[in-house]
């Protein structure tokens, strides 16, 4: 481009253009600081280095921001003390040096035509503003640009400034500086409180108070919108052009957005200790400011900024960058961001665990720090590999179904439960959908959804042989209106349903189930169209496809029998066996099928089959073709079976999804058939699976459903390992080994000891750090809470074979030691005689203390080999003691002899006695759960109350809603309430660590773990966490 060429483009306006004045955006708004480092950009100048005093460096040069200095300190602008920088001649960015500026910028627009830059400019002046340099490069440096566009961008540019002038003389810097904040903040509304006032000084230096925002707000109120109509009032520029003019004339930058991430971050923590109104304007603008300000990785080693943050729009921000969403602290929110939301009870100790699990021990620390007071909630860790997922919703029941609303953005989609139950699942969270009434506490097998006017129709196929639809509402509060219900003549229960769209018909919904039929129904009307099919084995999978103008649905049974079968004639187009093809001939017979998908692949549909013992097959089909089928060996596939199969178009064709029994899924994709990627995640068996390709994203995500009652969403992503630390946020360094609870009208008070030898005392509704009761050299192993003539006081047993007598009411009381016993305490229980009790160790013996006189009265060794696991005393003072060799011996109250003894298959890990009915409840290694009478003995009946899948941690008889009922937790972490008139089993609950002991006090339960503990608390039928106590 010719200087010649530019003179001749704009020589028409020539005095026009010469009489427009420069202006610079120097200490206009605040602008100073981000003026450099805009420049510093602009030009290339290479990283800066702030020197203090408006001083930044960069290789070769300074920059002196001399923009709100006074008149007397020198010129006012910005100066650049260029070195070695190469393009940039010396001279003070002032009204004087305006055209350096001018020239500088032009030419770098110019493709570094410098000279001609600096003839158009020695010509026509300072024409634009920097802000501007790019729009008018694009004009003055086109040959073809008309004088119409010029004289266009020459008046835009003069009403721009026209109005800015007209800002700045009604409002000076004060309303710059506060609409500044209004800018940089869009669309996001300002809290109309102090907050404004301190942001504004934040990026500007200058002081603002409340005073200033009504001077603004009285002087120019035509330039704001105000919203006083909500709970918290919010203020807004009137529109987005007056929302531009507060800019000025320089962009938003990421160091401005620091500045107000550096303030919002201090103000935030204080959020977490006092509530004020412009809490929620904090919460939901922190993310935002942190993206923009690149300060992410920032937020995410500090726990209590990121407590205070709205977690699901962080999330959000976290889950658009795949490298930000693998960092540690961004997988702590990810993995927990169902707990985490700000209607959550124990959002404090939820993130705390966070953090620790992902060895953010510093981070967790903050949050110790800034709160002493927060919820007391089971913590618990595992050293297991973490992915890039969330959990969406959790419950007591397995998922065993999910079904995907197709074609939606964000995608909704749904999950059943094994007790009824179904949670509609966003990408944010899960929320239970209310079905009314009508439902029961069948398993849910079978799901399907579409949208259909506006809502979502769902199927429900249910193991009591119920099949119904239901119309869910959209939006955050979803009502599910039941369309239809049939459970006669469908007598059998449900495995299987889906939702056909014949191209010629209207929707149908297909169902299979025990009986070995498929059902077809309308969808909307729920009319009996009559059967598919009638095979008489268990209908596994029913899929459909529309290939060459059919309709057709692909139908896999228990036998192997694969069929392919015309949607509207019901003809069988194609069948097979599946037994067959199997590998093992000799298993053949045995090849039970347990699920299929289907995908249309170009002209052929494509079908894979998942077998219980492991096998997968692929089946091809086209129109007017037997099946072709492949038995694929594929690394990864358990012989325990495949519980889920899901299909993908890829880019280089199919890719596999298989869930497993071990908590495990795996995805296989065309391109490299023999690298897996296994995601692991679920405590049990992945029973439910499904692929999104969110429209118009580009984004592939999975849904996956466990049986530890789990909705995780997870991010195709590398997947990466991590050693998970063992640490917790119950303030003891280790697992918790032993629990006590006792409760009154006033509050509940919990007792907790752990591997590091600490006792901590926990008082009340509200949870505080737990005062240490009394420390011992070896791990805490058990509790017992002892009447004396001085008060309840509590016997605590430790690994180091140590007993001590300790006081819960005054902690700064030391504990008494009473002696050193059985090489390690396993197991105490209370004494006839008042004050004094008996404990039980490692070398298979019991023993009597005298609490008061500090002595051991009795010993007796009772376990032929192994130690004493188990110790309890019926009401005529007898012992019962159980031992690691199965016996369940009944001891003289006087520790004399042995009077009785019987021997199980396993050890007796567990016992509890209901004196008033002379009955034992037992707990087994095998993980049965046992009443037993003895009054007359230990070789009476035993009845079976329920039975956990590994062995019996502790057993706990107690009263609950009128009823005898016992409580017991197990190696299978879970706890089971049951009936013990009825033996129905009354509760379940799912734990995520080890449990270690358990406690029982009115109607409250409480749970140790191996590395943290909760307190349960049943109520009007449900069993639900209660707040802990804390301590004095």
């Amino acid at each position: 481009m010719t200087a010649d060429a530019l003179t001749s483009n704009v020589e028409s306006i020539q005095e026009h253009l010469e009489s427009k004045p420069v202006r610079l955006p120097l200490g206009i708004g605040g602008g100073g600081r981000t003026f450099v480092h805009w420049l510093a950009e602009s030009l290339d100048l290479g990283p800066l280095t702030d020197a203090g005093e408006g001083r930044w460096t960069f290789p070769g040069g300074a920059i002196v921001d001399r923009s709100s200095r006074p008149a007397d300190d020198g010129p006012a602008g910005v100066i650049v003390e260029p070195d070695r920088a190469a393009g940039i001649p010396p001279h003070d960015i002032g009204p004087a040096g305006a055209a350096h500026l001018a020239t500088t910028f032009l030419a770098a627009h110019l493709a570094g035509d410098t000279a001609t830059a600096q003839r158009f400019v020695e010509r026509f002046g300072p024409l634009t503003s920097v802000a501007d340099s790019h729009g008018w490069a694009s004009i003055i440096g086109n040959p073809t640009a008309s004088i119409r566009q010029t004289e266009g961008a020459v008046r835009a540019s003069d009403a721009f400034r026209d109005h800015f002038r007209s800002i700045q003389s009604r409002g000076g810097t004060r309303l710059l500086d506060l609409g500044r904040v209004l800018y940089l903040l869009a669309p996001q509304p300002m809290h109309l409180g102090d907050e404004w006032a301190n942001l504004a000084s934040a990026i500007s230096n200058r002081a603002y108070t409340l005073a200033d925002i009504n001077l603004v707000l009285s002087e120019c109120t035509d330039l704001f919108n105000i919203d006083s109509t909500a709970d918290n009032p919010t203020v807004a520029a009137v529109n987005p052009f007056t929302r531009l003019l507060f800019s000025g004339f320089v962009p938003g930058s990421s160091s401005e957005y620091a500045d107000l991430y550096t303030w919002m971050s201090r103000r935030s923590v204080r959020s977490l200790i006092r509530d004020d109104t412009g809490d929620e304007f904090i919460r939901t603008a922190l993310p935002l400011v942190a993206a923009r300000g690149n300060c992410l990785t920032a937020l995410l080693e500090d726990g209590a900024v990121m407590l205070a943050s709205d977690v699901e729009l962080l999330a959000d921000y976290l889950e658009r960058d795949p490298e930000l969403a693998v960092h540690p602290g961004a997988k702590a929110v990810l993995l927990h961001a169902h707990r985490l939301r700000s209607s959550g009870g124990d959002r404090e100790a939820q993130m705390e665990f966070a953090l620790r699990r992902m060895s953010l021990t510093s981070a967790a620390d903050k949050i110790a720090e800034v709160l002493p007071e927060r919820s007391w909630r089971p913590v618990w860790s595992n050293s297991s590999p973490a992915n890039v997922h969330r959990v969406l919703a959790e419950g007591t029941a397995g998922v065993l179904s999910l079904a995907v609303i197709p074609g939606v953005s964000p995608f909704r989609a749904y999950a059943g439960t094994g007790n009824g139950q179904i949670h509609r699942v966003t990408r944010t969270h899960g929320e239970l959908l209310d079905l009314g009434d009508e439902t029961g506490s069948a398993e849910i097998r079978g799901l399907a959804a579409i949208e259909h006017d506006g809502a979502d129709i769902i199927v429900v196929a249910a193991s009591d042989a119920t099949l119904a639809a239901y119309r869910v509402t959209p939006g955050p509060d979803a009502t599910a209106v039941r369309l239809w219900c049939h459970d006669e003549p469908l007598s059998s229960p449900f495995t299987t349903a889906t939702i056909a769209l014949p191209a010629d018909g209207p929707p149908v919904v297909l169902s299979g189930g025990v009986s070995g039929t498929v059902w077809v129904h309308d969808l909307l009307t729920g009319e009996d169209l009559g059967p598919l099919v009638s095979w008489g084995a268990e209908i596994r999978g029913v899929r459909t496809a529309h290939l060459d103008d059919r309709d057709v649905a692909i139908v896999v049974a228990v036998d192997s029998r694969l069929a392919v079968v015309d949607l509207h004639t019901h003809d069988e187009l194609a069948v097979t066996t599946l037994a067959q093809w199997s590998a093992d001939a000799g298993m053949a017979a045995l090849l039970t099928p347990s699920c299929m998908n289907a995908i249309v692949m170009g002209d052929d549909v494509r079908i894979v089959v998942g077998c219980a013992m492991g096998e997968l097959f692929e089946v091809r089909w086209s129109p007017g073709s037997p099946l072709d089928v492949d038995r694929l060996e594929l690394p990864g596939v358990p012989d325990s079976g495949v519980n889920e199969v899901v299909l993908r178009l890829h880019r280089d064709g199919l890719s596999r999804f298989i869930a497993r029994n071990d908590g495990v899924w795996i995805r296989y994709d065309p391109d490299q058939p023999r690298r897996i990627k296994v995601f692991v995640g679920h405590a049990g068996p992945v029973w439910a699976q499904a692929v999104i390709d969110v429209p118009g994203t580009g984004e592939v995500v999975s849904l996956t459903g466990g049986s530890e009652g789990t909705v995780r969403i997870w991010r195709h992503v590398e997947v990466i390992d991590e050693a998970l630390a063992y640490l917790q946020v119950n303030h003891h360094r280790g697992a918790i080994r032993a629990i006590a609870v006792r409760a009154s009208d006033e509050e509940v008070e919990v007792v907790t000891g752990g591997d590091d030898g600490d006792v901590r005392v926990w008082h009340g509704a509200n949870a505080r750090r737990g005062g240490v009761a009394s420390r011992h050299q070896g791990a805490i192993s058990a509790f017992l809470w002892l009447p004396t003539a001085s008060g309840m006081r509590l016997v605590v047993g430790a690994a180091d074979g140590s007993l001590r007598l300790a006081t819960t009411d005054v902690p700064e009381q030391p504990a008494r030691l009473l002696g050193i016993a059985h090489e390690g305490v396993t197991a105490l229980a209370p004494s006839s005689t008042d004050g004094s009790f008996w404990s039980a160790g490692n070398d298979g013996g019991i023993t009597r203390w005298d609490a008061i006189a500090g002595v051991a009265r009795e010993s007796r060794m009772v376990c032929r080999y192994g130690r004493v696991t188990a110790v309890a005393t019926d009401g005529y003072g007898r012992v019962l003691v159980g031992g690691q060799d199965g016996s369940l011996s009944l001891v003289a109250p006087d520790g004399s002899h042995v009077m009785e003894s019987r021997t199980f298959d396993s050890e007796v890990t567990a016992i509890d006695v209901v004196a008033e009915l002379h009955l034992a409840v037992i707990g087994l290694a095998s993980g049965h759960v046992y009443t037993l009478p003895i009054a007359h003995g230990v070789d009476g009946p035993i009845r079976s109350m329920h039975r956990h899948g590994l062995n019996v941690v502790a057993v706990n008889a107690f009263e609950l809603y009128g009823q005898l009922a016992v409580v017991s937790v197990g190696r299978d972490r879970k706890v089971m309430v049951g009936d013990v008139s009825s033996r129905v089993l009354l509760h379940t609950i799912s734990l995520e660590g080890f449990p270690t002991d358990l406690a029982v006090a009115d109607n409250y339960i409480a749970v140790s773990t191996t590395a943290g503990g909760t307190l349960f608390q049943f109520a009007d039928g449900h069993v639900q966490p209660a707040a802990t106590p804390r301590d004095r």
